[in-house]
């Protein structure tokens, strides 16, 4: 078509796969990485008591999970768990002046 304009982009491609195969591997191996770094960073989120997004508990006073109590559940994901009361640690823990009992 004449006085078509040909626009040029700069970005990456399907082409630039045919034209450098050496691609496939690197973007394969970051692809991957990525991946599994999302998904520990998810798992973490959900599983691990000390791991959160809220701030705001934490400039009133300590971690919120100092706050759950002994015979509470820590974990969003529980199997075959119970909590028990340690009495030494529940002493332990009043003295130091972490409960209020």
């Amino acid at each position: 078509m004449p006085g078509a304009v040909e626009i040029k982009t700069f970005g990456f491609g399907l082409r630039a796969f045919k034209k450098y195969p050496e691609l496939i591997p690197v973007t394969f191996f970051v692809t991957a990485a990525s991946c599994m770094g999302l998904s520990m960073l998810a798992y973490s989120l959900f599983t691990k008591p000390d791991v959160g997004l809220n701030k705001s508990k934490r400039s009133m006073g300590l971690f919120p999970n100092l706050e759950i109590g002994s015979t509470e559940s820590r974990k969003l994901f529980n199997i075959n768990q119970k909590y028990e009361t340690i009495p030494e640690i529940e002493q332990l823990r009043r003295e130091i002046g972490s409960v209020e009992k």
